[in-house]
């Protein structure tokens, strides 16, 4: 590769790291008109498949709320993500033989734009005809009714609610508090990685400034993402811990889980990448 389209290749990066972000969240938006159908659907054959007792779908249709507002503002997070990988693809592309600054930044939205298009294509024309459409089958013969008493059906309901506005939250804050040592210990690896030395010497530094963007971009997408990861987390290990162990149990897990959780990102924080 010739050194002006390497500089060419770096200098559409950089603004390829905010332009794909956008566009991925830009481009989803739309995505979220399915959501309610989808929620609607979802609720629907919980209510009425034969396959589940009534305290069973009392419960799962209890907790079923908190899963389905986490949806939208996990697909916008998934739709950045995915438009900032793009971005750096379309920027990064090799798949002309010439190339300028503005063709590989334009690159990178023409990548996100069509790949979210055809999703919300798929989604158009087959996925949600065929969701509206879905009714759960009868029963078949000898075919087994899952059910739970009414007692575990109200401690699975409670725990659930334990792991959502109790153990996510603080989950949430030891991850914020931990998340500066995890950046400083990158950082660290990023820069004081050995030079490449040579003719591309500058191409080295604007590389790593890249990474440390990118980097900077990744923490806001973790500290938006990770309530809402901590959220559905917590509600399915509390939901089973409540079904299987009692409330007294799934309460006592609270701590234990901190703790873990707290060592394992000290531990990543502390010890060096490399």
């Amino acid at each position: 590769m010739k050194r002006y389209r390497v500089y060419s290749h770096i200098a559409a990066a950089f603004p390829s790291l905010v332009t794909g972000t956008v566009t991925g969240i830009v481009r989803t938006v739309p995505l979220l008109r399915h959501t309610p159908s989808a929620a609607h659907v979802a609720l629907r054959t919980i209510w009425k498949t034969p396959r589940l007792g009534p305290w069973l779908k009392t419960t799962c249709l209890a907790v079923a709320p908190i899963g389905i507002m986490t949806t939208p503002p996990l697909m916008l997070v998934g739709g950045a993500i995915a438009g900032l990988a793009l971005g750096q693809i379309g920027a990064w592309s090799r798949d002309e033989d010439k190339g300028s600054f503005l063709k590989f930044c334009l690159n990178g939205i023409k990548k996100t734009w069509v790949s979210v298009d055809k999703a919300d294509e798929k989604l158009v024309e087959e996925l949600m005809p065929q969701l509206r459409d879905y009714l759960p089958p009868p029963l078949e013969e000898n075919e087994t009714v899952y059910e739970v008493n009414p007692i575990r059906a109200l401690t699975s309901f409670v725990s659930a609610l334990l792991g959502t506005f109790v153990e996510a939250p603080a989950v949430m804050m030891i991850f914020i508090m931990r998340l500066p040592m995890i950046d400083f210990q990158l950082l660290r690896m990023i820069w004081t990685e050995e030079s490449w030395g040579g003719v591309y010497f500058l191409a080295e530094f604007l590389i790593k400034l890249l990474v440390t963007c990118l980097l900077v971009i990744l923490n806001v997408l973790a500290c938006t993402a990770a309530p809402l990861v901590t959220i559905v987390g917590s509600l399915g290990v509390h939901v089973q811990r409540g079904y299987t162990k009692g409330l007294a149990h799934a309460w006592s897990c609270i701590v234990n889980d901190l703790r873990k959780a707290d060592k394992v990102l000290r531990k990543f924080g502390e010890k060096p990448l490399r």
